[in-house]
Order: structure tokens, then C-alpha cells, then sequence
């Protein structure tokens, strides 16, 4: 039996096919990353096509959306808190203590807190090293003390807190003596070099994220996607389910490039939920009838 879609522009199953008859895979070179974002977001009934014609997009917008998710959560707000201080020169001269490093140690004329992006840098060299007690909320810090620097991750709760030092170093190991907010200056350029590191790690680990999850429902959905009248490989389905995240990447981005307006655990859980309904909304206008399914049934015993 030959199977017929609903769509006007695609009226044969090997219009759509991911193989021509003599066996070469097809690729729609008029698809480019932006269709398959206006799709995944606003024509989502026509992203199983775009999965099948499109495959030789995948990897461009995977990039794409990683970069995406880390402009918006990351390098906007990290640019916009920088802008609100009037650059980095402003920020070093006029705005953070006056520091200086003798003997190996901090410093500074007044206690300071900046909070950039998520991560809020802390200098108080009244104490010697920041610890576990020193952290209320949850967040990312990067904390100055007397003798030592620390990265730390806090995530409390009023029943339980986690405290993690990513990492914890002496001052003297990378301030050397003499060290003052002139010496700050001079390293402006290093400092929008690391942003621009950060802005792609972040979108690294993103992308990460987003294959690890597209993974996942790849194996919940693979049965349905075998069902459906136009025929899609593995592959096919693995994009398909990277691609129906997108809306969910978008809301956690913006959630979290406002501060977590909504507890990210509790948005990661509705990202799932959206992610999955995008699915299903995407192969529903492709699914056969009770009919089909008893003849295909019948064929294939």
C-alpha cells in the first residue's frame, strides 16, 4: 500500500523519503537553519518533513542553538551588567575598593558584591577565606577573601544546603605582590577574551545537555516514529527530538537570563513536558488510521 500525506506539497512518499530510489541520501538544500528554528517553534506540524529532507542541517543548527541558549543566558546579561558600569575601565577604577597584595595577601579600603549574570562575585578581606556559613542563597560565587580565592556552588533550602568548592586557591598563587586595581586595567583585554571562552563553554555544556536529552526521547518515541506514513531512520527520529526542544530552550534561557523567575528544576521538568507534547504534535498529522495499521500488521506477519 502506498501511503499519502495531508500536505499539498508533498503528495508521494518518495517525495519525502530519506533515500532517492537509486539509494544516495536526499538532502533539501533549500532548508537553512533559520526554517528549521521557525519550524520547531512556530510549524510544528511540518518538523518530521523537515527532519527527513533536512538532515544535512543538524549539526549547523545544534551549533546554532547552543550559542543561542548561551547568548541569551550568559552573554546578554553578562554584556548589560558590564554596560551598567560603564565598561570594564570604569568598573576597575571607580567602582570595585582600591586592592592591593602584600605578602601574599588581599587588601581592600571596603567589602564589595557584583552579581554578573548568575555568578556574583564577592571581595571581603576582613576574613581570610569565605566558607560554607558565609552563603544564604543559591547562585554561583566567586569569593575573595584575605589569604584565598574561591569558586563555590550553593544551592540552599530550608532543609538542606549543598556547598561545593569548584575550586579554592591562595592569593599569592596568582595575585603577586603589588598588585593593585592598575593592574586591573592593563588586563582588560584577557577579561573580554574570557568572556567570549565563557560565552562558548556555556554553550558547549549546553549542547551537551541537548543531545544527552534528545537521546533520551529517541528511545521513548522510536516505536511511534516507525509508525507514522513517512518513513524515518534512527537518525531521522534523534533529530526530530533534538529539534523539538527547542521552544524548552528558549524559556530556560530567558528564565535564567532573568534571574530564575521560576526554580530551574521546576522549569527543566516543564521543559521536559513541552518537549514531549512538540513530539507528539509533530507526528500526529502523520499517523495511519486503525485501517493502515491492521494491513501493515497483516503484511509484515
Amino acid at each position: 500500500m502506498e501511503y499519502f500525506t495531508n500536505q499539498n506539497d508533498l503528495n508521494k512518499l518518495d517525495s519525502v523519503s530519506p533515500n532517492n530510489p537509486d539509494g544516495s541520501e536526499k538532502n533539501n538544500t533549500k532548508i537553512n537553519v533559520l526554517d528549521v528554528f521557525v519550524t520547531s517553534t512556530l510549524k510544528i506540524n511540518k518538523l518530521v518533513e523537515t527532519c527527513v529532507t533536512g538532515a544535512n542541517r543538524f549539526v549547523a543548527y545544534a551549533i546554532f542553538i547552543a550559542i543561542f541558549s548561551a547568548m541569551i543566558s550568559f552573554a546578554v546579561p553578562s554584556a548589560s551588567r558590564i554596560t551598567s558600569f560603564k565598561g570594564f575601565s570604569n568598573l576597575f577604577s571607580n567602582v570595585l575598593p582600591n586592592i592591593e597584595v602584600k605578602d601574599g595577601a588581599l587588601y581592600a579600603d571596603k567589602k564589595f558584591e557584583m552579581k554578573l549574570s548568575t555568578t556574583t562575585i564577592l571581595i571581603n578581606t576582613d576574613k581570610n577565606e569565605f566558607t560554607r556559613d558565609d552563603f544564604e542563597k543559591s547562585g554561583v560565587y566567586i569569593a575573595f577573601g584575605k589569604r584565598k580565592f574561591k569558586m563555590v556552588s550553593f544551592a540552599g533550602t530550608k532543609e538542606n544546603s549543598m556547598y561545593n568548592e569548584l575550586y579554592s586557591f591562595d592569593i599569592g598563587t596568582y595575585l603577586w605582590d603589588g598588585f593593585t586595581n592598575q593592574d586591573l586595567m592593563k588586563m582588560i583585554p584577557a577579561f573580554y577574551i574570557l568572556l567570549v571562552v565563557s560565552v562558548l563553554g556555556v554553550a558547549a555544556f549546553n549542547a551537551l545537555k541537548y543531545l544527552f536529552v534528545a537521546g533520551i526521547f529517541t528511545v521513548l518515541f522510536r516505536t511511534a516514529t516507525t509508525l507514522i506514513k513517512i518513513p524515518m531512520t534512527l537518525k531521522d527520529t534523534f533529530h526530530l527530538c533534538f529539534y523539538a526542544q527547542t521552544i524548552s530552550i528558549i524559556l530556560t534561557s530567558m528564565n535564567r537570563a532573568v534571574d530564575y523567575i521560576l526554580f530551574p528544576t521546576l522549569l527543566s521538568i516543564i521543559g521536559l513536558f513541552v518537549t514531549g507534547i512538540v513530539i507528539k504534535k509533530a507526528l500526529q498529522p502523520h499517523m495511519p488510521d486503525i485501517e493502515d495499521l491492521i494491513d501493515r500488521f497483516n503484511r509484515d506477519r
